[in-house]
């Protein structure tokens, strides 16, 4: 096991990864996206936000308005979250199974994205969670290659070369798409759609 936590972290662009492809689709899955038969649209919007926030950190909400005699859509993006391991129980960022092995050999981050569009009588609640790889030539905490001889003879920190990248680097840069987390959509969107289940049932009397 230990072997296979080192060998898991290291990236390499000759070796296959783990979990190239959108993650395994649950048997028993909600429809993505979901439609809640509801009239009370802040309460629905503080539900979505409530459910979300157990998994990702907030990074901008734009709220479902009514402009005139039009509601318009609202959207909910999150920060990249780095996946909990095995190690890390409590957090519930990584699906069990498949999503938390995946995310305790490797380093994979995720972040989400839910809109929230209305209809005649409700709303449809879309969630995606999309993954992303951390593109590393070797493992992050390997001793060997920590300093490297540069032809001046001064060294180069592993240290240094993170702190390069980090101040000239875009959003996604040394990060690789893996597709969709279908597992951790359905975990959302069946917490979702718990929350509002009295809310259904009372807007149907």
């Amino acid at each position: 096991m230990l072997a296979l936590f080192v060998c898991g972290c290291g990236y390499s662009a000759h070796l296959p990864t783990l979990g190239v492809f959108d993650s395994p689709v649950p048997p028993e899955t909600l429809p993505n996206p979901i439609y809640v038969n509801s009239h009370h649209r802040d309460f629905l919007w503080n539900q979505v936000v409530d459910s979300v926030d157990d998994h990702f950190r907030i990074k901008q909400e734009r709220r479902v308005r009514q402009i005139g005699n039009i509601l318009t859509d609202g959207q909910l993006d999150t920060f990249p979250g780095v996946g909990s391991t095995y190690l890390e129980p409590w957090r519930g960022d990584s699906a069990s199974g498949y999503e938390k092995a995946h995310a305790t050999l490797q380093t994979i981050r995720r972040q989400a994205v839910v809109t929230v569009a209305p209809d005649r009588h409700g709303y449809f609640i879309e969630v995606t969670v999309l993954k992303e790889l951390e593109a590393v030539t070797s493992p992050e905490f390997a001793s060997s290659g920590q300093l490297m001889p540069r032809h001046d003879n001064s060294l180069v920190t592993r240290r240094n070369i993170r702190g390069a990248t980090r101040r000239t680097g875009g959003g996604n840069q040394g990060w690789i798409p893996l597709g969709r987390d279908f597992q951790l959509e359905q975990k959302i969107l069946t917490d979702i759609h718990g929350r509002l289940a009295d809310d259904q049932a009372g807007s149907n009397l």
